[in-house]
C-alpha cells in the first residue's frame, strides 16, 4: 500500500460495461491533505491490518452476543413472568415474524454503525451506491444463483463426508408458514428483503471496503469467509462461502452496492417461494418442482457467465501496493486478538448444529 495515500486507498469506480479503465482516485481528499510518509518497512501496514481486524471481528462477535442475550431476555421473561408465554402464543404467526424480524435489524445493524464509525470511513467509500445497468444487475444475478447450485453441491458432498466419520451437520429450521397470507408474507420479507440489504451493507459494505486498502482480492476472499463463518453451520457455510465470492465481484466490478443487494434478495426469494409453494402443492408436483431447480438455475448461471463475457468479460481486481505477501495479510488478520475471538464463538456456536 502507498503510505502517502489515504488509509482507504480509492473508491475504486470503474467504468462499466467494457473493459477495465483506471479506478478514480479521490477518497484521500475526505481527510485533507495526505499524511507524511512513514518510516521504510511494513509496521505501519501491519498495525492497520491488525485494527481493521479487531473492529471487523468484533462487530461480527457483537451479532453473536446480540442473539445470545435475545434467547436469554427471552427465557428470563418466560421464568419471570409465566403470564409472557400466553403472550406469545396469543401473537400470530406475522406478530412473532415481526418481532424476529426487529431483533434481526439490531443485531446486524448496530455491528454495522460500529464498525463505520470506529474506523471512521466515509458513507460513499462504505457504502457503494453507484448507478448500475440494468444488465450487470442482471449478469450479477444469474451469476449468483448458478453459483447457489455450487454451494449446495459442495455441501452436499461435506455432508456426506462427515456422515461417513458419523458426524450429521444440520442447520437452522427455515420452514414456512403452512397458514396465513400475513404470515407467508412476513416469512419471505425477513428471508429475502431483510438479509438482502442489512448483510450486504454489512459485508460487501463496509466489511469488504475497509479491507480494500489491502487488496481487493484479500477483500474480497475475508469477507466471504467472514460471511460464511456468521451462518455457523456447515451446510450453509459452503453455499454463503461461494455466493458471498460472486456478490463481492459484482460490487468491486460495479463499485456499487446494488447488484449485489438485487442478487441476494432474489435468491433468498426464489428460495423462499419455492419452499412456500411446495408444501401447498401435491406431493407428485412438489418433487418435479424440486427437480427443475437445479438444471434452471444452472441454466441461468450459464447465461450471467455470457452477459459478463458480452459486458467486457473478467475485470482484474486491484492489487495492493503493500510489501505485506498475501499469505502474510491473512494470517495478520486471522490471528488478532478479536479474530481469534471470533473463530472460537464461530466453532462454538456450529456445535449446536452438528449431531
Amino acid at each position: 500500500m502507498n503510505e502517502n495515500q489515504s488509509p482507504w486507498g480509492n473508491n475504486n469506480r470503474p467504468t462499466n460495461p467494457g473493459p477495465p479503465r483506471p479506478w478514480e482516485d479521490d477518497s484521500y481528499r475526505f481527510g485533507g491533505p495526505p499524511p507524511a510518509p512513514p518510516p521504510p518497512g511494513t509496521r505501519p501496514t501491519r498495525r492497520l491490518l491488525r485494527q481493521n481486524a479487531n473492529w471487523v471481528c468484533l462487530a461480527l462477535f457483537l451479532v453473536f452476543a446480540a442473539s445470545l442475550v435475545f434467547g436469554f431476555v427471552m427465557g428470563q421473561l418466560f421464568t419471570l413472568f409465566p403470564g409472557f408465554i400466553d403472550v406469545m402464543v396469543g401473537l400470530s404467526p406475522m406478530g412473532v415474524g415481526v418481532v424476529n424480524m426487529s431483533m434481526f435489524t439490531l443485531a446486524l445493524l448496530l455491528p454495522t454503525l460500529l464498525i463505520l464509525h470506529a474506523l471512521r470511513i466515509p458513507l460513499h467509500i462504505a457504502f457503494p451506491m453507484r448507478r448500475t445497468p440494468a444488465s450487470t444487475t442482471a449478469a450479477g444475478v444469474f451469476c449468483t444463483l448458478g453459483m447457489s447450485v455450487v454451494g449446495v453441491y459442495v455441501a452436499a458432498m461435506l455432508t456426506m463426508m462427515l456422515a461417513s466419520a458419523g458426524v450429521t451437520p444440520s442447520m437452522p429450521d427455515f420452514s414456512p408458514p403452512t397458514y396465513g397470507v400475513g404470515a407467508t408474507i412476513v416469512f419471505l420479507v425477513s428471508l429475502s428483503l431483510f438479509p438482502a440489504v442489512l448483510e450486504e451493507l454489512l459485508f460487501r459494505g463496509v466489511v469488504m471496503q475497509s479491507l480494500r486498502r489491502f487488496g481487493d482480492p484479500f477483500a474480497l476472499i475475508c469477507s466471504s469467509i467472514l460471511f460464511a463463518m456468521l451462518h455457523r453451520n456447515l451446510i450453509q457455510g459452503p453455499n454463503a462461502l461461494l455466493t458471498g465470492l460472486v456478490l463481492g465481484y459484482f460490487t468491486l466490478r460495479t463499485g456499487s452496492l446494488i447488484p449485489a443487494m438485487v442478487a441476494h434478495f432474489v435468491n433468498n426469494l426464489l428460495a423462499g417461494s419455492i419452499s412456500v409453494i411446495m408444501v401447498h402443492l401435491p406431493e407428485r408436483y412438489a418433487q418435479i418442482l424440486n427437480f427443475s431447480v437445479i438444471p434452471t438455475y444452472l441454466t441461468l448461471g450459464a447465461i450471467g457467465l455470457v452477459m459478463m463475457s458480452l459486458q467486457g468479460g473478467y475485470i482484474p481486481l486491484r492489487q495492493s501496493l503493500t510489501s505485506l505477501s498475501e499469505w502474510k495479510k491473512y494470517l495478520l488478520f486471522f490471528t488478532s486478538p478479536l479474530a481469534l475471538l471470533f473463530i472460537l464463538a464461530t466453532i462454538w456456536e456450529t456445535r449446536q448444529f452438528i449431531g
